[in-house]
This record gives structure tokens, C-alpha cells and sequence, in this order.
């Protein structure tokens, strides 16, 4: 076990840190897509993708301490139970139409879900990230 890791894809090396750093701030698409079950989502918007790991992505009720929330309508299409979590899959509606997303709930929330129904989801703006459309790579750049 050591104290760093390296993220590797085709022999090129995508991201060294620990493991919360590669978690939590990963350098590309790549990355973020690699680490997590779910993956994190991906939302195409103007001219950059915007990165959220489905069990930052919870219904907007959940989100308790109140703080600076994206809410985003999403449309449940299936819930699976996996005993200490939910794993929630759907489309947003609305500014994001159709993109597929995922969220993972835990059972200690509360909130109630059920496949075929719209709710409002939403993010802390400090769990975005975002994402160069073409090369994948971390950006400062915001959705306008």
C-alpha cells in the first residue's frame, strides 16, 4: 500500500496524487470516469462538460445545509436497491434535456424516489467540475 497513486491509460500517466486528490479533483474525463462506481457524470453544456460524482447528485431536500445548490430536474427511470445504497438512473430535463445521469443515495436518506417520476436533484457548486469539451482536461471555464 503506498501513499500515492498514479492513474495510468495506454502507458501515458493521467494523474499522480493521493487518493482523495485523484478522487476528488481528477485531472481529466479520464480520471474522473475511472475512479468511482458510478462513474461520474458527464454533462455536455456550451463549451465545456460539467463533472459530478452521483452521491454529490441528491434530491434537493437532502442537501440539509442549505449552501450554494445547482438544482437540476431529473427524471428516474430506474431504481436499484443494493442494501446500504440506492443507485438512481435517469435523464435530466430542462437546461441539460435528455443527458443521462446517475445518483447514488444512500439509505440513511430519506427522501423518497420512485422510477417514472421527475424530482428536483441538485449539487453543491463546490462539487462541479469542469471539463475542456475537447481535451478533456480540468478548466476554470464556468457554464454562462
Amino acid at each position: 500500500l503506498g501513499d500515492r497513486i498514479a492513474v495510468m491509460e495506454g502507458g501515458r500517466v493521467r494523474q499522480i496524487g493521493t487518493p482523495a486528490e485523484v478522487y476528488d479533483e481528477p485531472a481529466d474525463t479520464f480520471v474522473a470516469g475511472f475512479l468511482g462506481s458510478p462513474p461520474t457524470n458527464l454533462v455536455e453544456a456550451a463549451d465545456v462538460l460539467v463533472g459530478f460524482r452521483p452521491e454529490h447528485f441528491l434530491p434537493r431536500e437532502a442537501h440539509t445545509d442549505g449552501g450554494n445548490l445547482t438544482t437540476l430536474p431529473f427524471h428516474i427511470t430506474r431504481v436499484e436497491y443494493l442494501g446500504a445504497d440506492r443507485i438512481l438512473y435517469g435523464a435530466l430535463e430542462g437546461r441539460f434535456e435528455g443527458a443521462r445521469v446517475v445518483a447514488r443515495l444512500a439509505t440513511t436518506v430519506e427522501a423518497k424516489v420512485q422510477a417514472g417520476r421527475t424530482q428536483d436533484f441538485a449539487v453543491r457548486a463546490r462539487e462541479l467540475k469542469f471539463f475542456d469539451k475537447v481535451t478533456g482536461l480540468r478548466t476554470t471555464a464556468r457554464v454562462p
